[in-house]
């Protein structure tokens, strides 16, 4: 493949990646690259390598020439773009093709070692976990010497190992390059442009308060603390481990109470049962007293558990100072382009930002943590963890654009339901909207409690779910239905939405003929001229040895210039009985390289991966709406860059753009006013109601 180069690095630091992130670990004084590899397709995949210890200056400069104006591909490519940098070789964001990402839109894994033998039929070398413990990682040398850096005798003492290791980077080298000329195909011609966005955007990073985080670390730790020490005292319960399940369940089912797991959802859901019930008893009732011991377990556990509030450390660890005003701050690095397979969301690395609780009404005031008489439970200091992002500057803002329920408008618009669509256009409450069609009546006479009817509806029912599946929903919304009235909901939202009903049996109906007919393409026609299609190709060699017979699910949309606007793959799809299936990629390391199925984890039964008209209709519209998205956040990468790093591009999540704007040429207020040009502009798909809300605050409030 003429224009690109393969490339890898092996190196050497005394951070640790995992923990640290890629901006530590390359910052810090240990690190150094030990070996780098480029493979030039022009020359019959020829392997060049290059010895960094030996010779650091002359193989950086031997590199660069190597390099040349070619693309550079790389897996996991802002890897291979610090080390450049350390280098001192500096290339834009623009020239990297990153190979994961290319595997990823594939419908392979993410990582090298599974997305090479799904996609290639070819393995990475085994012994190169051995190899990076022995060269990449403090050792035995470190210790004795008493020093962190690289230790040269290392070399010296393991020859063969060193050239092998050289191998090893050989060989992701042209791995790597091959992914990425077997199935460069598989991207738009506009995703190299968003891929390149996201590269950016990750090495642009969010400020961070880091003062603020370490003072909501101190008190999240020392409110565990009081917690946990108050409830052993109140129980006498100085012997039981509160992170062990076996004792849990037992303490609890000794008091009447049965549990399988104490995890966050289900600690939830428990507390609101039992609350529940124990309302109902007599306090003379001899389990009452039982069930109030119960409840103080759970509220323990929830104070204790904070899944949100661990991610103070994680923001501690991984962020670095970045220069933007003394003491400041950034988070590097937490985007992957195209994470989720089935609809290539970007989704997140580290600190998990798009998990972030959202905040509530009223947002509290940071500064009263500077005084030691204010108290703070941890579900306080979990509501507002996002206000540890600020402005970089004092007298700046964090903008943020979001969406407005993008999905819902998404989903009409491909179904046509014109209805729906011009109630949004005239800028009406759905759920509201919706609460009309299910208990009639007029919109402004509409209660609270049918408006919560109608939210639930939509948000559970639009992709097909039964009773089952909205119970467990609503119960996730904090709404607690019996299984009748699940069903009940499920039955007045589908007749009050019959053309999407309609959509999902129609894509059911194409899904089947073109599995089943392997030379059949289906198409379906979508508003502004862009077309849905369906068909069927060989599944990647790897899936056939294990599912002889299996095919590949092509799904298209193109617009009224016949361009390709959106690819998705489904591997090793197959009927069964009446049941269309299909593979997954596996991210494991042994065994299979594609997984038929999963265990439920609410069943605890077998499931084998099922696609039908509902799923398909919830990938599209997902998949859509992510188009016009990923179309919005380049438009609005652009307009950063001309304004010359005044507004910077600093994250993401599936709906929603976070800049970072300090004062200048650009007024705040024309600064949201072309946000919510560019997040409301759909293109060419010219009918889409598509709306942005635009906030604006110091702290991220969001």
């Amino acid at each position: 493949m003429s224009g690109m180069i393969g490339l890898d690095f092996e190196t050497y630091g005394a951070v640790d990646l995992p923990t640290h992130g890629l901006a530590r670990y390359v910052g810090d004084k240990s690190f150094m690259p030990l070996i780098g590899s480029v493979t030039d397709p022009n020359e019959n995949w020829y392997r060049t390598r290059f010895d960094f210890v030996a010779n650091p200056k002359a193989a950086a400069r031997d590199l660069r020439d190597l390099i040349g104006t070619r693309y550079i591909v790389a897996h996991n490519a802002p890897f291979e773009h610090a080390v450049l940098d350390w280098l001192g070789l500096d290339y834009p964001v623009n020239r990297f093709i990153d190979s994961a990402v290319v595997a990823l839109a594939a419908g392979a894994g993410p990582r090298l070692e599974a997305a090479a033998p799904q996609l290639l039929n070819h393995a990475k070398m085994e012994e190169g976990k051995h190899l990076i413990k022995i060269f990449s990682v403090p050792g035995k040398y470190q210790e004795e010497s008493g020093n962190r850096m690289f230790d040269e005798r290392v070399i010296s003492d393991h020859v063969a190992e060193w050239v092998q290791f050289g191998e090893y980077c050989d060989l992701d080298s042209e791995l790597g390059l091959r992914i990425v000329d077997e199935w460069l195909y598989t991207l738009t011609p506009q995703e190299r442009d968003y891929m390149a966005v996201t590269h950016k955007m990750n090495r642009t990073g969010w400020p961070v308060d880091i003062p603020l985080v370490e003072e909501m670390q101190r008190r999240y730790l020392e409110n565990i603390q009081v917690a946990e020490a108050e409830f052993r005292a109140r129980h006498d319960a100085h012997d039981l481990n509160l992170n062990s399940l076996p004792q849990l369940t037992k303490w609890c089912a000794d008091r009447g109470i049965r549990s399988s797991s104490f995890d966050k959802k289900k600690v939830e859901s428990l507390l609101r049962r039992i609350q529940k019930k124990a309302l109902t008893m007599s306090t003379e009732d001899p389990k009452f007293q039982d069930y109030c011991d119960v409840i103080d377990l759970l509220k323990t556990k929830q104070i204790i558990g904070g899944s949100s509030l661990k991610k103070l450390q994680v923001i501690l660890d991984t962020s670095v100072a970045d220069g933007w005003r003394p003491g400041g701050h950034r988070l590097m690095g937490q985007y992957q382009h195209c994470g989720a397979g089935q609809t290539l969301r970007t989704t997140g690395r580290s600190v998990q930002m798009q998990n972030l609780k959202r905040l509530g009404e009223e947002v509290a005031d940071m500064s009263e943590l500077e005084d030691e008489d204010s108290e703070w439970d941890n579900d306080m200091l979990a509501a507002n963890l996002r206000q540890c992002f600020v402005a970089r500057e004092k007298g700046g803002r964090l903008i943020v654009g979001d969406f407005s329920s993008v999905e819902s408008r998404g989903l009409a618009w491909l179904a046509g339901a014109k209805w729906k669509l011009d109630a949004y256009r005239a800028g009406l409450d759905m759920y509201k909207v919706l609460a009309t069609k299910i208990f009639g009546g007029q919109y402004d006479d509409v209660t609270k409690p049918q408006r919560q009817t109608g939210k639930v509806g939509e948000l559970a029912c639009g992709y097909g779910a039964g009773p089952g599946a909205v119970k467990y929903f609503a119960a996730g919304m904090g709404v607690e239905l019996e299984e009748a009235e699940a069903g009940k909901l499920v039955s007045d939202w589908r007749a009050a939405n019959p053309e999407i009903e309609t959509f999902w049996y129609t894509l059911n109906d194409m899904l089947h003929r073109v599995v089943s007919m392997p030379s059949v393409v289906e198409t379906y026609q979508l508003p502004d001229g862009f077309v849905l299609s369906l068909s069927t190709t060989d599944s990647p060699a790897s899936l056939q040895a294990l599912h002889k017979g299996a095919r590949t699910l092509e799904v298209f949309v193109r617009d009224g210039r016949n361009n390709i606007v959106m690819k998705r793959y489904f591997h090793g799809i197959y009927l069964k009985g009446r049941d269309v299936l299909y593979h997954k990629p596996s991210e494991r390391k042994t065994g299979d390289l594609w997984r038929k199925g999963y265990t439920n984890p609410k069943t605890k039964q077998w499931q084998d991966y099922k696609l039908y008209g509902g799923k398909l209709a919830g990938i599209l519209t997902q998949s859509f709406c992510r188009e016009l998205f990923m179309q919005s956040l380049l438009e609005v990468y652009k307009f950063c860059r001309a304004t010359g790093g005044q507004v910077q591009l600093v994250g993401q999540f599936h709906d929603e753009i976070v800049l970072d704007w300090m004062p200048g040429a650009n007024s705040l207020r024309a600064t949201k006013a072309e946000l919510e040009r560019l997040m409301s502009d759909p293109g060419q798909a010219a009918s889409f109601p598509l709306a942005a809300d635009i906030k604006d605050d110091y702290r991220y409030t969001k």
